[in-house]
C-alpha cells in the first residue's frame, strides 16, 4: 500500500486527499472524535524532499482548517520508510 497520500506531490493524490478529508471529518463528527492521524505517505521514485514537504505542509493546513472547528485535532505519525 502507499501508507498514506498527505505528502504526495500528486494533483489527483491531492484531490484524493481533499475528498478523504470532507468524508472523513462527517465521519468523525459523527463518532465524536477528538483526533484523527494524517498519513504522509513514501516518497515517490523521482519526487523531491521539498516538494513532498510542500504537499505535506499544504495538506495538514487543509486538515486542519477542516476539523478544528469541530475540535478535532490532526496528528502527525513518523513512519519507518525502509520497510
Amino acid at each position: 500500500g502507499v501508507r498514506g497520500i498527505a505528502a504526495l506531490p500528486d494533483p489527483r493524490r491531492a484531490a484524493d486527499f481533499r475528498e478523504a478529508v470532507a468524508k472523513g471529518r462527517d465521519y468523525l463528527v459523527a463518532l465524536g472524535a477528538r483526533k484523527t492521524n494524517v498519513l504522509a505517505g513514501l516518497r515517490p521514485a523521482g519526487a523531491s524532499r521539498d516538494d513532498c514537504m510542500r504537499q505535506f505542509a499544504d495538506n495538514l493546513r487543509l486538515a486542519a482548517d477542516a476539523l478544528n472547528p469541530h475540535g478535532i485535532r490532526v496528528l502527525v505519525e513518523a513512519i519507518n520508510p525502509f520497510d
